[in-house]
C-alpha cells in the first residue's frame, strides 16, 4: 500500500485494478530478487539448519541419524552425475534457482536446463533404485 500511494502521481487514468496489480507484481518480483532474501542460509537437507516440514516423519535421535544417512547417500549419487547435469540438479533442488535463472547463469536454452533436470531425475532413480 505504501509503493500505491507514492505511486499515486504517476496514475493516469488506466483501469484502477490494471495499475494496482502492476504495482503488487513489480513488489512481488522484488522481494524474490532481493539479496536479503537469498542470503538467508538454510543448509541442506540433513543438516540441523535446514527447515523440516511437518510430514518429514518421526523426530529424534534415532530418526535424525537415519535421514543424514540417506541425505548423505543421496549427495553421493549427485555427485556422481555427469556435468552439466550435477551443477543443474543442485542448483534447482538444492539451491532452489528457477530454471529461467539457471540457463541464464550457465547461458544454455530453458529446454536444455529442463533436459538436464529430467537425465538427472532418471539417472538418480536408476541409482538409488540399484541400492535397495
Amino acid at each position: 500500500m505504501v509503493s500505491v500511494l507514492r505511486g499515486l502521481h504517476s496514475y493516469r487514468g488506466c483501469r484502477l485494478s490494471t495499475w494496482l496489480y502492476r504495482i503488487t507484481r513489480r513488489r512481488i518480483a522484488d522481494h524474490y530478487r532481493s539479496t536479503r532474501r537469498r542470503d538467508v542460509s538454510l543448509g541442506l537437507p540433513g543438516d540441523p539448519t535446514f527447515p523440516r516440514s511437518p510430514r518429514s516423519g518421526p523426530h529424534g535421535p534415532e530418526a535424525d541419524a537415519i535421514r543424514a544417512g540417506e541425505h548423505a547417500r543421496l549427495r553421493a549419487k549427485i555427485d556422481g552425475l555427469d556435468e552439466p547435469t550435477r551443477s543443474v540438479v543442485i542448483a534447482y533442488y538444492v539451491g532452489e534457482v528457477p530454471v529461467r535463472d539457471i540457463a541464464s547463469a550457465m547461458r544454455m536454452p530453458e529446454n536444455t536446463v529442463k533436459s538436464h533436470l529430467r537425465r538427472g531425475r532418471v539417472a538418480l532413480r536408476a541409482m538409488l533404485g540399484e541400492d535397495r
